[in-house]
């Protein structure tokens, strides 16, 4: 079996367990951080994905002895089932990085589908509240409005917000769009994604992915309920965009006022917001997430699972040993002379 193979299948196992404890971890402290905003919950399940993906790594440098070790092979085993399921893997990692190049590219073309238009005097007011790189601003003939670009942001938004009589929920899309602008939010999006290409296979995964999205788009909620407009009419303006938008096409990684894959939630929330918790209660939910955190952490001590199709006697706590050519055996002893 090549080394590569190896590899990829010892990240993939480190994974699969790694993804399991880091999403329960995750999950456990987002419901006490809830109470800080919805921009602390994205951190944290931005994290908990960002250490998912990296974690494995490190098995690649780390001396196991420190941490104890788990093979789930020895020599004696047959390794063509072990090379099939490294090249199912591959593939997989393959596709999933075709598509996140090919969205990418998508999004590069925005500037031929759309068109420049200058601003109405309530865009002039609502930009200003925000900040982060000034955008560029066009119009689409769809009713769809989005984001991309980590440089130099596009912000699209419909037609009919250009004419002399805009939407009254302008200020509103507007600010949100903004809002993502000022977070970096694409950027973010697009590291995340990279990241889940060599992650796809696995749920939790996917599972942190979603739920950072819907904190994402909370927290873009949030800035805006904050600075344009109170939380009834910015849930009446997204529930009547989202009557007329919600079948336009968005450019693959594009950042849209109805991503998140949550509407009802963040409207239920934007209209039921709870209201602020003591400091008695805050201290009892930080206690018991962290005491909770560390019991896991106790019971579940470090493990790095590896593939070895070929133990060094001589060296079996160091998996590193297994990738050095061993050296060659010593030349039998001459034969005696003759007597």
């Amino acid at each position: 079996m090549s080394i590569w193979a190896d590899l990829l299948l010892m990240y993939t196992l480190n994974v699969a367990w790694l993804g399991i404890v880091i999403a329960v971890s995750c999950w456990l402290a987002a419901r006490w951080l809830t109470q800080f905003g919805a921009a602390a919950v994205c951190r944290l399940w931005r994290t908990g994905i960002i250490a998912t993906a990296l974690l494995p790594v490190l098995t690649f440098t780390v001396n196991n002895n420190s941490l104890g070790t788990a093979s789930i092979a020895d020599g004696t085993v047959q390794t063509n089932a072990w090379t099939r399921l490294a090249l199912v893997l591959l593939a997989f990692i393959i596709f999933r990085s075709i598509r996140l190049l090919a969205g990418y590219l998508t999004v590069l073309k925005i500037s031929r589908r759309t068109q420049l238009r200058p601003l109405p005097a309530i865009m002039r007011q609502t930009i200003p509240r925000f900040r982060g790189p000034a955008p560029q601003i066009r119009a689409t003939v769809d009713h769809a409005a989005y984001t991309a670009g980590w440089r130099q942001p596009i912000l699209v938004l419909p037609e009919r917000y250009f004419t002399s009589e805009p939407d009254p929920g302008t200020a509103s899309i507007l600010g949100h769009e903004l809002a993502h602008i000022e977070r970096r939010d694409y950027a973010w999006n697009l590291l995340l994604e990279a990241l889940m290409a060599a992650t796809v296979f696995h749920p939790a995964v996917a599972y942190m992915k979603r739920a950072a999205d819907l904190a994402r788009e909370q927290a873009c909620d949030e800035l805006v309920v904050e600075r344009i407009a109170g939380a009834a009419d910015y849930a009446a303006h997204l529930l009547e965009f989202a009557k007329t938008s919600w079948r336009d096409a968005i450019p693959a990684q594009a950042m849209t006022v109805l991503d998140g894959h949550g509407l009802e939630i963040r409207l239920r929330n934007l209209l039921q917001r709870p209201a602020g918790l003591s400091t008695r209660r805050i201290l009892t939910q930080a206690t018991l997430t962290i005491g909770v955190l560390a019991t896991l952490a106790a019971y579940i001590p470090p493990r790095i699972l590896y593939v070895d199709f070929a133990p060094r006697p001589d060296s079996p706590d160091l998996f590193l040993a297994r990738f050095v050519k061993a050296p060659p055996p010593p030349p039998p002893p001459p034969h005696p002379p003759p007597q």
